[in-house]
């Protein structure tokens, strides 16, 4: 069921403030309001209440625009966030563990170019990364350094060179340890 609260002075229920009063309609009562020439043109907030009948409360003419800025931008978050997978956050949402912290996410974006998602994406893997080569052996350490990680990392053909060790054993050792850090990352 529809029922609308419409800005009336000789209305009975008043606004949170005290300041308005509304008189109720609800179904034809409601709708012939609606299509009247005084109805034509009003603006309401609609919501849902807990019984699940649609809520119409009339907006007073100078809170039009604000409540359709806000509408707008309530929209254009609800896009974002389906358009691209993902959710946005506040920037006054706290950081840190367990909320210890009074630190916001505002307060650690150094400037406003800086891809702030990115590089905690970056950093928290990185993290991953560490730790799960810390659970490697050290032989297994010194390859993918040599491989990987070093400055001065080198292809499986001249490792192969400088240590003796057959190329295709660097090559299968190299995929058994990234096969176990894909195993430690899940």
């Amino acid at each position: 069921m529809k029922i609308y609260y419409i800005i009336d002075p000789k209305g009975k229920y008043l606004s949170a403030n005290n300041e308005v009063k509304f008189r109720r309609l609800e179904g034809k009562e409601g709708y012939y309001f609606l299509t009247s020439p005084e109805g034509k043109g009003k603006r309401f907030y609609k919501f849902k209440n807990e019984e699940g009948n649609e809520i119409n409360i009339e907006l007073e003419s100078h809170n039009i625009k604000s409540y359709r800025v806000n509408e707008r931008h309530e929209q254009y978050i609800s896009d974002t966030e389906n358009d691209y997978e993902m959710v946005i956050i506040p920037l006054d949402s706290l950081v840190g563990k367990d909320n210890d912290d009074s630190l916001t996410i505002a307060d650690i974006i150094s400037d406003s170019f800086s891809d702030v998602v990115q590089d905690v994406i970056t950093f928290t893997n990185l993290e991953l990364l560490h730790n799960a080569i810390k659970k490697l052996n050290q032989e297994e350490q010194e390859l993918l350094s040599a491989l990987f990680l070093s400055p001065n990392s080198m292809s499986e053909r001249k490792l192969s060179s400088l240590t003796g060790v057959p190329q295709k054993t660097i090559n299968n050792q190299k995929n058994k340890i990234l096969k176990k850090l894909k195993e430690f990352l899940k």
